[in-house]
């Protein structure tokens, strides 16, 4: 994590935060409309019924290690207490990489988000 006095994201950084397409998919979903909050609840229906997953290890997941970490790197801010996310104060920075990949993901030889 850094203060707020350090450089922007760099391609590296970008590309660690986005290695998980749980991650991604929590980021874009911000994309769409940042000033309402997301509800984590369902972010992980929505992903279990998408992805054919165990919907238990999939919260299990976000609770312990997504979540944390996109909140302590400053790409969200998790509401614990409601169990919302809503932008983060650097969620700035990643958006023109998530705008990039969403914007030409029919292009993308891998799976988008």
């Amino acid at each position: 994590m850094r203060g707020p006095e350090s450089k922007p994201i760099g391609l590296d950084e970008a590309l660690t935060v986005l290695s998980n397409q749980d991650r991604r998919r929590l980021l874009v979903g911000l994309l769409d409309d940042d000033s309402q909050p997301i509800r984590v609840d369902e972010v992980v229906a929505a992903e279990a019924a998408d992805a054919d997953r165990d919907s238990t290890r999939l919260q299990i997941a976000m609770h312990h290690n997504h979540l944390p970490k996109l909140d302590a790197w400053g790409y969200i801010d998790w509401d614990v207490e409601v169990q919302e996310i809503t932008p983060g104060p650097k969620f700035g920075e990643i958006r023109p990489v998530l705008e990039l990949l969403d914007t030409h993901a029919a292009e993308i030889p891998v799976q988008w988000p």
